[in-house]
């Protein structure tokens, strides 16, 4: 279900920069997790198991923090936010808010405060920019507002318990870093 998701980034946002910084992070984090469980076997079983090897294979969680190289936890952390991120603005639309607004929340909540000077005006400008719920609703084939509710209500039931556990996991290993990109 993951990987269905950058197709909605093309779907809100018409600035491709935007799109690719999205995409980017989904897509890296679900191509590093495949990569992960191919390589890791066993100790792939679970995401607690695979942090919990990076963890040690990096010596420790600062190693995790200051590796040059991208870490499977450094994916996992931003495929989760990616995911929290488009999460929390279809929350907002179903609850009534105004895309621009749902959008800017989102992105002001869940991935402002980790993004540099640059990435922070190209995407906070975009957000402004999403289109409105009935021409998100019309780009999606939806026939109606019901038809829309249904649909992100269950969205919402499987990705916000989703995307709590994982944090709670990223959290619970002292992975959610506030470095910069």
């Amino acid at each position: 279900m993951i990987k269905c998701i950058p197709a909605v980034y093309s779907v809100l946002f018409n600035v491709k920069m935007v799109v690719g910084i999205l995409e980017g992070d989904i897509n890296h984090g679900a191509k590093e997790l495949t990569r992960a469980l191919a390589e890791m076997g066993d100790e792939a079983a679970t995401l607690q198991s695979i942090m919990t090897a990076v963890i040690r294979d990096k010596g420790g969680v600062e190693g995790v923090r200051t590796s040059k190289e991208p870490t499977t936890c450094k994916s996992i952390l931003w495929l989760n936010r990616a995911t929290t991120f488009i999460t929390m603005f279809i929350r907002g639309i179903h609850d009534g808010k105004e895309s621009k607004v749902a959008s800017s929340t989102a992105y002001d909540t869940i991935l402002k405060p980790y993004h540099g000077f640059m990435t922070k005006k190209v995407v906070g400008t975009a957000m402004g920019l999403c289109p409105s719920a009935d021409v998100i609703r019309t780009k999606f084939n939806l026939p109606d507002e019901a038809a829309a509710a249904e649909q992100m209500g269950a969205f919402l039931a499987l990705m916000e318990p989703l995307t709590a556990a994982v944090l709670a996991l990223i959290e619970k290993n002292g992975l959610n870093f506030d470095d910069k990109v």
